[in-house]
């Protein structure tokens, strides 16, 4: 890992520690950094050469290395956590099992100059697979219903994450096409804080338990991976202590990268969901000090920016600074990916921006792997070649793991969802009628209907309803919603299509394309 080099007076530097990936020549030392230009200090270098322009940051001073690969700033020690630097494309850093080593803690006590160097290694990463997870949610925890110790008990949530989990998205990683470096990115909630506690079981676990994930995998605090019993600014303390800096940024190839807190944590899993007044002003030099050339933006936080979505596209908005936050990116293609939800969700927030809401890794907190909108526990692969980006969502347990989405064809209604016991939240009655749960569903995405191989018209319609297998698993207490209510099914409204045939027996045919018109789905199906 990152380390430190405490320094009384430049002049007596003697040897360097590094931060990030070794030089072709480690046992030179470098020229000793000029004397008088601040508190914290180092080179950026790839095989003993400096590179310049990197931007190097403490969360509050963004600067650029000099054309020798120094950079130095006077640094508030008394605020300050890590340095960071926004790796540059075509470079990556070393790293430390899973962690990409780009920060170096700095020492609030120390005297004198602190100074921290970075080498990384060239790297064409303009070709590469992102495959983003959401939601882990390990604690060394047994589910089991009605309690955790229960009469119908799940695997142990770590054991199903090392041997369900990993292996899928290891595989996945290794079956990248050719050319393409393959990257992580976990939007938060890895642990649980009750349980650092009760199971002892915290990040070091968490890390041991990805060990074999494979790639470098850059990390977003959620709700879950504050300390419950903080109620200030240190409840991030054991975050930061195992995986670095709460935000930051990164380049890979023609993307810039910005990982964020959207979170003021009040103690007791309470929070407000808003970037600080000090991120907000760290992004807005982050963005300044960008190659202008760049103009598509990825941000990763783990609450949603959104709320209350709807049939028809529209939601409201949840971020308090919403307005102030999604302005920094005019002018540029910004795409926000978040989780915490435990369902999937696609939102156009503009014409140049999106939200992509994450399924949970862990479906329903591994009483089974399935996300409590019926999105199966899955991560989701981003492929990007230069600034075209596809997107899938990959399901990793075996009952859902070639499932792309599911059709509802039997006792379905026009009501909310299958016939049974009427209750106010789903009636009996209605049409016959098909659901079909699309969870990788996006708002520009058309559909053409045919019943017997005629087009019909005006008989899919985009529903909200709840999804009748989960439902099941919580109707068999296989879950236990009851005792944790946001473990229950929920209703969601953005990747549901109802279609009402004209004839009953009809064979119906529903294809499904994208904004260019390529065609993605051919769903057949009947009433039964």
């Amino acid at each position: 890992m990152n380390r430190i080099l405490n320094c009384l007076s430049l002049a007596v530097l003697a040897s360097t520690l590094f931060a990030g990936c070794s030089s072709d020549s480690p046992s030179e030392a470098p020229v000793p950094p000029p004397a008088g230009a601040g508190d914290v200090c180092g080179y950026v270098r790839c095989n003993g050469q400096g590179l310049s322009g990197v931007v190097v940051s403490d969360g509050v001073n963004v600067v650029k290395t000099d054309a020798a690969g120094y950079y130095s700033f006077t640094c508030d020690l008394s605020s300050a956590d890590f340095v960071r630097i926004s790796v540059p494309s075509g470079y990556e850093t070393s790293r430390d099992g899973m962690l990409p080593a780009f920060y170096a803690a700095i020492d609030p006590a120390a005297q004198g100059v602190q100074r921290f160097d970075f080498d990384l290694t060239a790297a064409d990463n303009s070709r590469h697979l992102l495959l983003v997870m959401a939601d882990v949610h390990i604690s060394g925890r047994k589910p089991g219903y009605p309690d955790d110790g229960g009469t119908v008990v799940a695997e142990l949530d770590a054991r199903q994450c090392r041997d369900r989990f990993i292996p899928r998205i290891a595989s996945c990683a290794a079956s990248a096409p050719e050319g393409y470096r393959v990257y992580g990115l976990n939007l938060g909630d890895m642990t649980h804080s009750e349980y650092w506690y009760s199971k002892n079981y915290s990040f070091p676990q968490y890390i041991e338990t990805m060990k074999g994930i494979g790639f470098p995998v850059f990390h977003a605090i959620g709700n879950h991976d504050y300390c419950h019993k903080v109620a200030d600014d240190t409840a991030d303390a054991q975050y930061k202590a195992a995986l670095g800096p709460t935000y930051y940024s990164f380049n890979l190839g023609s993307i810039h990268y910005i990982v964020l807190d959207d979170m003021v944590y009040k103690g007791a899993n309470s929070y407000a969901a808003r970037i600080d007044d000090r991120q907000m002003e760290w992004l807005r030099r982050d963005l300044a000090a960008m190659d202008p050339a760049v103009r598509d933006v990825v941000v990763g936080m783990h609450v949603p920016t959104v709320s209350g979505l709807q049939t028809d596209g529209s939601y409201k908005k949840a971020l308090e600074n919403f307005d102030e936050f999604y302005a920094l990116f005019a002018g540029y293609n910004l795409t926000v990916l978040s989780g915490h939800w435990h369902h999937a969700h696609s939102v156009r927030i503009g014409d140049t921006a999106s939200e992509y809401i994450l399924p949970a890794v862990c479906g329903t907190w591994w009483y089974e792997l399935l996300c409590n909108d019926g999105t199966p526990a899955a991560f989701t692969a981003f492929t990007v070649d230069g600034t075209s980006v596809s997107r899938r969502i990959v399901p990793f347990g075996e009952t859902y793991a070639s499932e792309r989405y599911r059709v509802y064809n039997k006792g379905v209604t026009t009501n909310t969802g299958t016939v049974g016991p009427g209750t106010s939240a789903d009636p009996a009655g209605g049409s016959p009628a098909i659901l079909v749960n699309l969870w990788e569903m996006r708002p520009d995405w058309t559909f053409t209907c045919y019943e017997n191989g005629v087009q019909t018209s005006g008989r899919l319609t985009r529903v909200a309803r709840y999804d009748p297998v989960h439902r099941d698993f919580c109707n068999q207490e296989l879950i236990g919603w009851e005792r944790y209510s946001w473990c229950a099914t929920v209703r969601t409204a953005d990747h549901w299509l109802q279609y009402v045939p004209e004839d009953p027996a009809a064979s119906v045919r529903i294809t499904v394309a994208n904004q260019k018109g390529s065609l993605l789905h051919v769903i057949d199906t009947k009433i039964e």
